[in-house]
């Protein structure tokens, strides 16, 4: 009996180098500029993804928020900046908003 890939394996995230620059923007000093506002800190930090990073990022959120739970999309921006503490819920309306700025 052929053993079953485990579900993280299954459904391992590939990373854009434009979620990569997404997080660069992401510090201690950027939370405290959004003042709570995580539709401020959204685009503050889509300000950090060159140009042509923009549609794979793009098309990376819009397949990773669909299948993702906040919880592994909070998980994806810890593993870019392991400082940053962010709620699963802002996390993931981080990267919505981040999504409405791109689309």
């Amino acid at each position: 009996m052929e053993k079953q890939p485990s579900l993280r394996q299954a459904g391992a995230m590939k990373i854009p180098v434009g979620f990569h620059e997404l997080c660069s923007g992401l510090h201690q000093d950027a939370l405290y500029l959004a003042q709570g506002s995580v539709e401020r800190l959204a685009a503050d930090c889509v300000e950090f993804v060159r140009q042509d990073h923009k549609a794979d990022l793009l098309e990376f959120l819009r397949n990773e928020l669909e299948a993702r739970t906040a919880s592994e999309m909070k998980g994806a921006i810890n593993r870019q900046k392991p400082d940053i503490r962010l709620s699963s819920s802002n996390a993931k309306t981080f990267l919505e908003n981040v999504l409405l700025r791109l689309g």
